[in-house]
Protein backbone atom coordinates (compact mmCIF):
# COMPACT_ATOMS: atom_id res chain seq x y z
CA UNK A 1 0.00 0.00 0.00
CA UNK A 2 1.61 3.52 -1.12
CA UNK A 3 1.48 5.42 1.85
CA UNK A 4 1.90 9.06 2.10
CA UNK A 5 6.07 8.89 2.23
CA UNK A 6 6.07 6.24 -0.87
CA UNK A 7 3.22 8.11 -2.75
CA UNK A 8 4.67 9.94 -5.99
CA UNK A 9 1.44 11.91 -6.54
CA UNK A 10 1.53 12.81 -2.99
CA UNK A 11 4.74 14.21 -3.20
CA UNK A 12 4.18 16.70 -6.17
CA UNK A 13 0.79 17.82 -4.53
CA UNK A 14 3.31 18.47 -1.29
CA UNK A 15 6.10 19.71 -3.47
CA UNK A 16 3.74 21.92 -5.45
CA UNK A 17 2.14 23.78 -2.30
CA UNK A 18 5.11 24.43 -0.52
CA UNK A 19 6.05 26.98 -3.60
CA UNK A 20 8.12 24.71 -6.27
CA UNK A 21 7.51 24.97 -9.81
CA UNK A 22 6.45 22.32 -12.27
CA UNK A 23 10.29 22.44 -13.92
CA UNK A 24 11.85 22.46 -10.33
CA UNK A 25 9.76 19.48 -9.42
CA UNK A 26 10.41 17.60 -12.86
CA UNK A 27 14.51 18.07 -12.10
CA UNK A 28 13.98 16.51 -8.68
CA UNK A 29 12.01 13.55 -10.45
CA UNK A 30 14.74 13.48 -13.17
CA UNK A 31 17.81 13.02 -10.29
CA UNK A 32 15.94 10.28 -8.73
CA UNK A 33 14.18 12.44 -5.63
CA UNK A 34 10.38 10.44 -6.91
CA UNK A 35 8.71 10.77 -3.05
CA UNK A 36 8.65 12.39 0.25
CA UNK A 37 10.71 9.53 1.95
CA UNK A 38 13.59 10.07 -0.89
CA UNK A 39 13.52 13.92 -0.11
CA UNK A 40 13.49 13.17 4.01
CA UNK A 41 17.23 11.58 3.29
CA UNK A 42 18.50 13.26 -0.01
CA UNK A 43 20.89 15.85 1.40
CA UNK A 44 20.73 14.84 5.34
CA UNK A 45 19.20 11.98 7.93
CA UNK A 46 15.94 12.74 9.54
CA UNK A 47 16.63 15.01 12.78
CA UNK A 48 19.90 16.75 11.18
CA UNK A 49 19.57 20.47 9.67
CA UNK A 50 20.44 20.21 6.05
CA UNK A 51 22.84 23.28 5.44
CA UNK A 52 22.02 25.99 2.63
CA UNK A 53 24.54 24.62 -0.11
CA UNK A 54 23.41 21.12 0.30
CA UNK A 55 19.38 22.41 -0.41
CA UNK A 56 20.92 24.21 -3.55
CA UNK A 57 22.49 21.79 -4.49
CA UNK A 58 19.77 19.50 -4.76
CA UNK A 59 17.49 21.90 -6.88
CA UNK A 60 20.28 22.81 -9.12
CA UNK A 61 23.54 20.77 -9.08
CA UNK A 62 24.91 22.78 -11.93
CA UNK A 63 24.45 26.25 -10.43
CA UNK A 64 23.59 26.46 -7.05
CA UNK A 65 23.92 29.77 -6.65
CA UNK A 66 21.36 30.62 -8.67
CA UNK A 67 18.84 29.21 -6.78
CA UNK A 68 16.27 32.48 -5.42
CA UNK A 69 15.25 32.95 -1.97
CA UNK A 70 11.86 31.65 -2.85
CA UNK A 71 12.72 28.19 -4.18
CA UNK A 72 15.25 28.01 -1.18
CA UNK A 73 12.56 28.25 1.28
CA UNK A 74 10.28 25.96 -0.72
CA UNK A 75 12.68 23.41 -1.02
CA UNK A 76 13.58 23.96 2.72
CA UNK A 77 10.27 23.48 3.57
CA UNK A 78 9.62 20.22 1.42
CA UNK A 79 12.68 18.17 3.38
CA UNK A 80 11.74 19.40 6.68
CA UNK A 81 8.07 18.19 6.20
CA UNK A 82 9.59 14.97 4.60
CA UNK A 83 11.92 14.31 7.35
CA UNK A 84 9.28 14.89 10.40
CA UNK A 85 6.89 12.41 8.04
CA UNK A 86 9.82 9.79 8.47
CA UNK A 87 10.77 10.19 12.11
CA UNK A 88 6.70 9.85 12.57
CA UNK A 89 6.86 6.74 10.00
CA UNK A 90 9.37 5.05 11.88
CA UNK A 91 7.74 6.03 15.85
CA UNK A 92 4.53 4.53 14.63
CA UNK A 93 6.02 1.18 12.91
CA UNK A 94 7.84 0.40 16.53
CA UNK A 95 4.90 1.33 18.61
CA UNK A 96 2.43 -0.58 16.80
CA UNK A 97 -0.33 2.16 17.41
CA UNK A 98 -3.24 3.79 15.12
CA UNK A 99 -2.21 0.73 12.53
CA UNK A 100 -5.77 1.93 10.20
CA UNK A 101 -4.37 5.72 9.73
CA UNK A 102 -1.26 3.36 8.18
CA UNK A 103 -3.75 1.78 5.87
CA UNK A 104 -5.15 4.83 4.27
CA UNK A 105 -4.40 5.98 1.16
CA UNK A 106 -2.71 9.43 0.84
CA UNK A 107 -5.80 11.59 -1.11
CA UNK A 108 -3.49 11.93 -4.30
CA UNK A 109 -2.72 9.00 -4.46
CA UNK A 110 -6.00 7.80 -4.24
CA UNK A 111 -6.92 10.53 -6.97
CA UNK A 112 -4.50 9.33 -9.42
CA UNK A 113 -4.91 5.57 -9.27
CA UNK A 114 -8.85 6.23 -9.78
CA UNK A 115 -7.79 7.64 -12.70
CA UNK A 116 -5.23 5.31 -14.30
CA UNK A 117 -8.46 2.47 -13.16
CA UNK A 118 -10.82 4.59 -15.56
CA UNK A 119 -8.34 5.20 -17.99
CA UNK A 120 -7.49 1.25 -18.19
CA UNK A 121 -10.98 -0.05 -17.92
CA UNK A 122 -12.28 2.28 -20.63
CA UNK A 123 -15.14 -0.25 -21.13
CA UNK A 124 -16.87 0.15 -17.55
CA UNK A 125 -18.54 3.10 -16.52
CA UNK A 126 -17.27 3.34 -12.82
CA UNK A 127 -19.31 5.90 -11.32
CA UNK A 128 -22.66 5.48 -9.52
CA UNK A 129 -23.00 1.55 -8.35
CA UNK A 130 -19.95 1.10 -9.98
CA UNK A 131 -17.94 3.30 -8.00
CA UNK A 132 -16.51 2.25 -4.91
CA UNK A 133 -16.27 3.98 -1.46
CA UNK A 134 -13.05 5.22 -0.67
CA UNK A 135 -13.32 3.38 2.91
CA UNK A 136 -12.70 0.45 0.48
CA UNK A 137 -9.14 0.94 0.15
CA UNK A 138 -8.99 1.01 3.47
CA UNK A 139 -9.86 -1.86 4.48
CA UNK A 140 -7.75 -3.19 1.35
CA UNK A 141 -5.27 -1.76 2.83
CA UNK A 142 -4.95 -3.86 5.92
CA UNK A 143 -4.98 -7.02 3.97
CA UNK A 144 -1.37 -5.03 2.31
CA UNK A 145 -0.08 -4.14 5.97
CA UNK A 146 -0.77 -7.62 7.22
CA UNK A 147 1.34 -9.14 4.15
CA UNK A 148 -1.35 -12.02 3.98
CA UNK A 149 -4.53 -12.52 2.14
CA UNK A 150 -7.69 -13.04 4.08
CA UNK A 151 -11.37 -13.07 3.28
CA UNK A 152 -12.49 -9.90 2.29
CA UNK A 153 -16.49 -9.61 2.96
CA UNK A 154 -18.55 -8.39 -0.03
CA UNK A 155 -21.07 -6.63 2.19
CA UNK A 156 -17.94 -3.78 3.17
CA UNK A 157 -17.39 -2.63 -0.31
CA UNK A 158 -20.18 -0.23 -0.48
CA UNK A 159 -20.40 2.53 -3.05
CA UNK A 160 -19.34 6.34 -3.19
CA UNK A 161 -23.21 7.58 -2.90
CA UNK A 162 -23.51 5.22 0.28
CA UNK A 163 -20.76 6.96 1.97
CA UNK A 164 -21.15 10.30 1.67
CA UNK A 165 -24.96 9.92 2.98
CA UNK A 166 -23.84 7.59 5.87
CA UNK A 167 -23.39 10.32 8.88
CA UNK A 168 -20.05 10.91 10.39
CA UNK A 169 -18.06 8.37 12.88
CA UNK A 170 -18.42 9.72 16.65
CA UNK A 171 -14.92 10.38 18.78
CA UNK A 172 -13.82 7.92 21.17
CA UNK A 173 -11.17 7.87 24.12
CA UNK A 174 -7.90 5.76 23.92
CA UNK A 175 -5.44 5.23 26.31
CA UNK A 176 -2.35 5.01 24.17
CA UNK A 177 1.55 5.17 26.10
CA UNK A 178 -0.19 6.15 29.28
CA UNK A 179 -1.88 8.97 27.94
CA UNK A 180 -5.30 9.76 26.89
CA UNK A 181 -6.00 10.55 23.30
CA UNK A 182 -9.48 11.33 21.10
CA UNK A 183 -9.40 9.77 18.06
CA UNK A 184 -12.42 8.81 15.32
CA UNK A 185 -14.51 5.73 15.81
CA UNK A 186 -13.53 2.61 13.52
CA UNK A 187 -16.73 2.03 11.73
CA UNK A 188 -17.01 -0.26 8.98
CA UNK A 189 -20.66 0.21 6.63
CA UNK A 190 -22.46 -2.56 5.03
CA UNK A 191 -24.17 -2.96 2.18
CA UNK A 192 -27.89 -4.63 1.86
CA UNK A 193 -26.75 -8.18 0.11
CA UNK A 194 -30.36 -9.50 -0.63
CA UNK A 195 -30.46 -10.90 -3.93
CA UNK A 196 -27.97 -12.03 -7.04
CA UNK A 197 -28.66 -7.83 -8.57
CA UNK A 198 -27.43 -6.08 -5.70
CA UNK A 199 -24.41 -8.48 -4.95
CA UNK A 200 -22.92 -8.20 -8.79
CA UNK A 201 -24.90 -4.98 -10.17
CA UNK A 202 -26.52 -5.75 -13.10
CA UNK A 203 -24.01 -9.54 -14.02
CA UNK A 204 -26.93 -11.84 -14.53
CA UNK A 205 -25.92 -15.91 -13.56
CA UNK A 206 -27.37 -19.00 -13.45
CA UNK A 207 -25.87 -20.12 -9.70
CA UNK A 208 -27.73 -18.76 -6.36
CA UNK A 209 -25.98 -15.81 -4.26
CA UNK A 210 -25.22 -18.88 -1.72
CA UNK A 211 -22.82 -20.02 -4.17
CA UNK A 212 -21.11 -17.01 -5.00
CA UNK A 213 -20.34 -16.16 -1.45
CA UNK A 214 -19.37 -19.67 -0.41
CA UNK A 215 -17.14 -19.85 -3.78
CA UNK A 216 -15.56 -16.38 -2.64
CA UNK A 217 -14.73 -17.62 0.72
CA UNK A 218 -12.70 -20.74 -0.71
CA UNK A 219 -11.38 -18.62 -3.28
CA UNK A 220 -9.73 -16.38 -0.35
CA UNK A 221 -8.80 -19.74 1.82
CA UNK A 222 -7.17 -20.65 -1.28
CA UNK A 223 -4.96 -17.92 -1.84
CA UNK A 224 -3.95 -17.96 1.66
CA UNK A 225 -2.02 -21.51 1.11
CA UNK A 226 -0.41 -20.56 -1.98
CA UNK A 227 0.47 -16.92 -1.32
CA UNK A 228 3.20 -16.80 1.05
CA UNK A 229 3.85 -12.92 1.01
CA UNK A 230 1.78 -10.19 -1.42
CA UNK A 231 4.34 -7.59 -1.38
CA UNK A 232 5.89 -6.76 -4.70
CA UNK A 233 8.94 -8.66 -5.49
CA UNK A 234 12.68 -8.07 -6.13
CA UNK A 235 11.62 -8.33 -10.42
CA UNK A 236 8.57 -6.07 -9.74
CA UNK A 237 5.97 -8.66 -9.58
CA UNK A 238 2.89 -8.90 -7.46
CA UNK A 239 2.22 -12.42 -6.41
CA UNK A 240 -1.60 -12.24 -6.63
CA UNK A 241 -1.80 -10.70 -9.95
CA UNK A 242 -0.15 -14.36 -11.10
CA UNK A 243 -2.59 -16.39 -8.32
CA UNK A 244 -5.70 -14.83 -9.29
CA UNK A 245 -5.90 -16.23 -12.96
CA UNK A 246 -4.89 -19.62 -11.57
CA UNK A 247 -8.27 -20.01 -9.38
CA UNK A 248 -11.15 -20.87 -12.22
CA UNK A 249 -9.25 -23.93 -12.40
CA UNK A 250 -9.20 -24.92 -8.84
CA UNK A 251 -11.50 -27.91 -8.43
CA UNK A 252 -12.59 -26.83 -5.03
CA UNK A 253 -13.15 -23.56 -6.16
CA UNK A 254 -15.58 -24.56 -8.91
CA UNK A 255 -17.19 -27.02 -6.72
CA UNK A 256 -19.37 -24.58 -4.99
CA UNK A 257 -20.62 -23.11 -8.20
CA UNK A 258 -21.63 -26.52 -10.02
CA UNK A 259 -25.57 -26.45 -10.68
CA UNK A 260 -27.73 -27.64 -8.31
CA UNK A 261 -31.33 -28.82 -8.07
CA UNK A 262 -34.00 -26.25 -7.25
CA UNK A 263 -36.58 -26.90 -4.97
CA UNK A 264 -39.98 -27.88 -6.34
CA UNK A 265 -42.77 -25.82 -5.53
CA UNK A 266 -46.15 -27.86 -4.80
CA UNK A 267 -48.82 -26.44 -6.59
CA UNK A 268 -51.42 -28.45 -4.56
CA UNK A 269 -53.71 -26.73 -2.07
CA UNK A 270 -52.23 -26.69 1.68
CA UNK A 271 -54.84 -29.67 3.33
CA UNK A 272 -57.36 -28.39 5.88
CA UNK A 273 -56.11 -29.05 9.64
CA UNK A 274 -57.34 -32.77 10.71
CA UNK A 275 -59.99 -31.48 13.50
CA UNK A 276 -59.95 -35.50 15.45
CA UNK A 277 -62.65 -37.78 15.61
CA UNK A 278 -64.17 -36.92 18.79
CA UNK A 279 -62.05 -39.02 20.85
CA UNK A 280 -59.82 -37.92 23.88
CA UNK A 281 -57.10 -38.81 24.86
CA UNK A 282 -57.38 -41.55 27.02
CA UNK A 283 -60.96 -42.76 26.67
CA UNK A 284 -63.63 -42.43 23.53
CA UNK A 285 -65.90 -40.35 23.21
CA UNK A 286 -69.43 -39.76 23.88
CA UNK A 287 -71.97 -40.09 20.70
CA UNK A 288 -75.01 -39.14 22.85
CA UNK A 289 -78.06 -41.67 23.57
CA UNK A 290 -80.29 -42.68 20.85
CA UNK A 291 -84.01 -43.13 21.18
CA UNK A 292 -86.83 -44.55 18.74
CA UNK A 293 -89.80 -42.59 16.77
CA UNK A 294 -91.12 -42.40 19.82
CA UNK A 295 -88.67 -40.46 21.81
CA UNK A 296 -88.17 -43.00 24.05
CA UNK A 297 -84.79 -44.69 24.50
CA UNK A 298 -84.05 -47.72 22.74
CA UNK A 299 -82.08 -50.29 24.45
CA UNK A 300 -79.79 -52.93 23.28
CA UNK A 301 -81.45 -55.91 22.19
CA UNK A 302 -79.98 -58.87 24.71
CA UNK A 303 -77.91 -61.50 23.98
CA UNK A 304 -79.59 -64.97 24.28
CA UNK A 305 -78.97 -67.70 27.06
CA UNK A 306 -77.55 -69.84 24.78
CA UNK A 307 -74.93 -67.46 23.76
CA UNK A 308 -73.80 -66.31 26.68
CA UNK A 309 -72.01 -69.37 27.64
Amino acid sequence: MASLLKSQAAFKERALECGLTEAEHDALVARGVTTLSGAAYAVSTPGVTPTEAALRGLLDPVAPEGVSVGSLAAIRRLVFESQTLAIAEVKLAIEGTDGEKRSELAPAERTSRIAAQKARLCGYDLTGTMEVAHSCYTYVGTMIDADSPFYLEPHKFITRAQEISHERPGKEIVLDASKLTVRDKSSFHRMQIQNELQLSQAFTRRISMEQVLRADRQAWQKLAEIVPSIKRTSAGALPLDSAFPTLPTEGSISFYLLPTRLQELDDKPPRKPWKGNGKGKDQKGDRGTKRDSEGKEKTPPELPDALKD
